[in-house]
């Protein structure tokens, strides 16, 4: 049995609370299909107080809740494209999360070239919906405080931490970001820059976000960028590994840059029940190593990092959260490449929980 880890920076920054053994453990674990046939389902979140699942759909332009019945259109009319140029284009997308049990965030609904807003909808009773237009609250555009932009923007990632505050990831042509909303009495304030990630970091473009149990903004990074040297941009982009970096968002400031042997972290997730991280691995080029890992810390040559271990395979995952029973959901793009000429078109995406010892 793995030890519970409780020294150094690595705990300080709640990476995980497993140390990594001689041998990796994967716990015995069941996948259940909750949907199928999703039209590339992009970003998940819990309603608070219910439980209920929620997740966006890029290639419809829609928010969808669970019921017991099956889904219900919560919010619908977002411009969306008919198909990806590729499948990180996806990453960030109607990225959804709940400030309060009826005040939902979505960023990621405006197109690249367009100014960046983040919505604010409150959510409709069961059987009801919302069109997109119809925001409570519409905060931005966003701007960075120093690093000029050019190009167009994209969101990769958005997260709260449950009281105060909304935290997002945001990439460009020539630099990527972390940035903030405060919430006070359920009313957003302005949107704020907290640092540039890949000038505090020197690694890539934002991936997955998540808040540790301790507060940290947990980032996962996708591909190079321009704010590395040429030296490690080359050396980085030939591995093409995901880093994982923890950044104090009260002093703006980096913590911790730990490798991840990953690459195309989609989204990061802490466990309710053991406080142990998880991460969803897009992979496009290697279909094989898409899938759901666990991030146990490795101390390697006196270098702190993260030892990925598989838990599942996934078919193009783009998402993960946990509910409050320990349970965790995923969206999947699902398999391509593998259908008819006279099938392309069908959605092939997927609402995925699994459960077990995680």
């Amino acid at each position: 049995m793995k030890s519970i880890w409780l020294c150094g920076l690595l705990l300080l920054c709640g990476l995980v609370g497993r140390a990594m053994a001689d041998e990796d453990e994967t716990p015995p674990i069941k996948v259940t299909t909750v949907l199928s046939d999703l039209d590339r389902p992009t970003s998940l979140a819990i309603q608070p107080g219910t439980g209920a699942v929620f997740f966006s759909e890029a290639g419809a332009g829609r928010i969808v809740r669970i019921t017991p019945a099956g889904k219900d259109v919560v919010i619908s009319g977002f411009s969306h494209d008919k198909e990806a140029k590729d499948a990180s284009a996806d990453i960030g997308k109607l990225a959804l999360a709940f400030v309060s049990r009826n005040l939902l965030a979505v960023a990621g609904s405006d197109p690249p070239d367009k100014p960046q807003f983040v919505r604010f909808y409150e959510i409709p009773a069961p059987g009801k919906s919302l069109d997109a237009e119809k925001t409570k609250f519409r905060i931005g555009p966003w701007q960075p405080d120093k690093t000029p932009v050019s190009g167009s923007l994209r969101f990769r990632g958005l997260s709260a931490d449950g009281s105060e505050s909304v935290f997002f990831t945001i990439g460009g042509e020539k630099h990527d970001w972390i940035g903030a909303l405060e919430i006070r009495e359920e009313k957003p304030g302005p949107l704020t820059t907290l640092l540039a990630t890949d000038l505090a970091a020197g690694a890539g473009t934002p991936g997955g976000v998540t808040v540790s149990p301790r507060g940290e903004v947990v980032v996962g990074q996708l591909t190079p960028s321009a704010g590395l040297a040429a030296a490690d941009k080359e050396k980085q982009a030939k591995s093409h590994e995901s880093m994982l970096a923890f950044f104090d968002p009260k002093a703006k400031k980096l913590l911790l840059q730990c490798p991840t042997g990953l690459s195309d972290i989609a989204g990061l997730a802490y466990s309710p029940r053991t406080g142990w991280l998880y991460a969803v691995q897009l992979s496009p080029d290697d279909a094989t190593k898409a899938g759901l890992y666990r991030l146990d810390r490795s101390l390697k040559e006196n270098r702190q990092g993260a030892n990925a271990v598989r838990i599942s395979a996934l078919d193009r995952p783009t998402a993960a959260v946990f509910a409050p029973n320990g349970s965790l959901y995923a969206t999947v793009l699902g398999k391509t490449g593998d259908k008819k000429s006279d099938d392309k078109s069908k959605p092939t995406g997927g609402l995925l929980r699994i459960s077990g010892k995680l």
